[in-house]
């Protein structure tokens, strides 16, 4: 398969601000088709596949939908994963080498915080962290768990990979589970 990108964004909030970070990503990569999958329509600049999803999309059935299911419908080598505070506006720092990985995503949380749950992370960040304290241990930590699946590029064979292996459970955190494969 030729390199080739899908630009994916889904949500049923936030639509303008959706609109805003899909039509800006794709002024910013080369991209090959456009997978949108929300409540209602999008106005984007370029023409796109609307998939209609339910009003009560949560985070689970997101989880869902990039682990187990966005596979079905990426027929691209790469798919960019785009969300309303996830946006490609650099068009200079795009570079073919990209198609190279399986995964690309943002640092996420330092392995020396984390704990098994997100909701549970955030909550003992809260609680057991003075902010100064908090920041101090992000910038002292030397290893990060990548885990910005809100702006991320995929390959097909990883979507195939996470749809497929039955040792991955899609409500685990996806972008936690799937650069912890190995």
């Amino acid at each position: 398969m030729k390199n080739s990108l899908t630009v994916f964004n889904a949500s049923n909030i936030n639509h303008k601000l959706m609109e805003f970070s899909v039509n800006k990503t794709t002024e910013n990569v080369p991209w090959d088709e456009i997978k949108i999958f929300s409540n209602e329509k999008l106005n984007l600049r370029e023409n796109y596949v609307f998939h209609k999803i339910q009003d009560n999309f949560d985070r689970w059935r997101y989880n869902e939908l990039t682990s187990q299911i966005l596979s079905d419908y990426i027929e691209t080598s790469h798919v960019l994963v785009t969300q309303y505070d996830g946006i490609a506006t650099k068009k200079e720092f795009w570079t073919d080498e990209f198609f190279n990985y399986d995964y690309i995503g943002t640092l996420g949380y330092p392995k020396n915080l984390i704990t098994y749950s997100y909701d549970l992370f955030h909550e003992e960040v809260q609680h057991n962290f003075e902010e100064k304290e908090y920041i101090q241990k992000l910038k002292e930590s030397k290893t990060w768990i990548p885990s910005g699946g809100g702006f991320s590029l995929r390959s097909k064979k990883l979507l195939d990979i996470l749809k497929n292996d039955e040792n991955i459970n899609f409500w685990i955190e996806r972008d936690r589970k799937s650069t912890r494969l190995n």
